[in-house]
């Protein structure tokens, strides 16, 4: 097989393992649902900015919190996949292929000439962003399917107690 192939491979495997590892240590259903909740009570505090300034200062508190948090969690698992980044491109990738480091193109994809390094990289953006981007609306769906049903339950109970 090609280098390119064997690279190819190498980037396909890293960028899906990042992935799982990124939704392992940070539970994206989670940081979804947070992120509407913000929206919501932004919405609300809008209206509150002309009318009660002491309501207004205190949601606005909760939602810096919110996003504190949400931050945090998102930040969890850069810490693992970035040294694996690095290690994966600083020392496997130029042991692997003695070319790794080359400046000159060796790869030609719609008459665009990409080096082994620029390849490896371009190959791990666009794979973890359509992954990313077809998870995350995918968690989306779940996650305001899963809101909208505690609401009704939640209206339910309150039907059910009167």
């Amino acid at each position: 097989m090609s280098a390119v192939l064997y690279l190819a491979i190498i980037g396909v495997f890293y960028a899906l393992l990042a992935i799982v590892i990124q939704r392992k240590l940070a539970n994206p259903l989670k940081s979804i649902e947070t992120q509407l909740i913000m929206q919501e009570k932004l919405k609300e505090i809008k209206d509150l900015a002309a009318t009660d300034k002491e309501l207004y200062m205190k949601k606005q508190q909760e939602i810096s919190k919110m996003m504190t948090d949400s931050m945090k969690g998102q930040f969890k698992p850069l810490i693992v996949t970035f040294p694996m980044f690095l290690g994966v491109y600083y020392l496997l990738l130029p042991y692997l292929f003695s070319g790794f480091a080359a400046t000159t193109p060796s790869i030609t994809i719609l008459s665009i000439g990409l080096t082994y390094s620029q390849f490896f990289i371009a190959l791990i953006f666009i794979i973890g962003m359509a992954v990313t981007l077809s998870l995350s609306s995918r968690d989306k769906k779940i996650v305001k399917k899963q809101m909208a049903e505690r609401k009704e339950q939640s209206n339910n109970n309150l039907n059910y107690t009167q």
